[in-house]
């Protein structure tokens, strides 16, 4: 189905293969097929982000041996370029017309609303392994003419240094490719990261909570303390 430019998936529309919608992507998806509230939205496939950076020009940045994380001594600067390069070039007409007549069906713009959050969901994310928590971006956005260079933040932040430097840390020898979530944006009041296998302080199996006032992004990028 990637091959045949499958460009979105309304979340809980049936799919729910983290090849090509991500592991947050797909996550979401079974989450509303065992019957959880989920905030309406969609995922925008890698597809998407497969064939823009076809277009643009820069698909060599994703695979050895012209990928970024095959031995180059200038990662950081090779990174940087390929992120100002999607940053600069506004998605083609032929991807960008699909995912957003998908926005206008879901009505993700209709009064009341508080916007969408776009957010990261890269195929190597929120998996088994690892789980990337703040490594790449996750945007809420309140207007319609913030979305689609919005969406090509959260495509360039899979270049970003600190992706590029994680990725060498847990040994991943390819980048990853990147779908988007898109969701309506719900303010919350306490927020925070489950986690289900977890060792406690006797070495027993537990789960893990941790929570925060407000939303969650500055307890994943470390930057409160947050209540267990």
């Amino acid at each position: 189905m990637v091959n045949q430019l499958r460009y979105t998936e309304i979340i809980g529309g049936g799919a729910d293969d983290p090849e090509i919608l991500g592991g947050k992507g797909a996550s979401l998806c079974r989450l509303v097929r065992l019957g959880h509230r989920v905030p309406a939205g969609f995922v925008i496939t890698r597809a998407a982000f497969e064939k823009a950076l076809q277009d643009f020009g820069l698909a060599p940045a994703l695979v050895p041996p012209g990928g970024l994380l095959t031995g180059s001594d200038h990662i950081h600067a090779a990174g940087r370029q390929v992120s100002q390069n999607i940053l600069s070039s506004p998605i083609p007409p032929q991807i960008l017309d699909s995912i957003m007549q998908t926005v206008e069906n879901l009505g993700l713009w209709q009064e009341p609303r508080e916007g969408v959050i776009v957010r990261s969901s890269a195929t190597i994310e929120d998996g088994s392994a690892h789980s990337f928590a703040g490594i790449f971006e996750s945007i809420p956005i309140s207007e319609p003419e913030e979305f689609e260079p919005t969406v090509r933040e959260i495509w360039a932040s899979v270049f970003s240094p600190r992706a590029l430097s994680y990725f060498r840390e847990v040994g991943v020898r390819e980048i990853p490719a990147m779908a988007v979530v898109v969701q309506r944006f719900l303010r919350a009041q306490r927020s925070g990261v489950m986690f289900t296998r977890f060792a406690g302080p006797d070495g027993r199996p537990s789960i893990l909570v941790e929570h925060v006032e407000g939303d969650c992004e500055k307890l994943v990028k470390g930057e409160v303390t947050p209540e267990r």
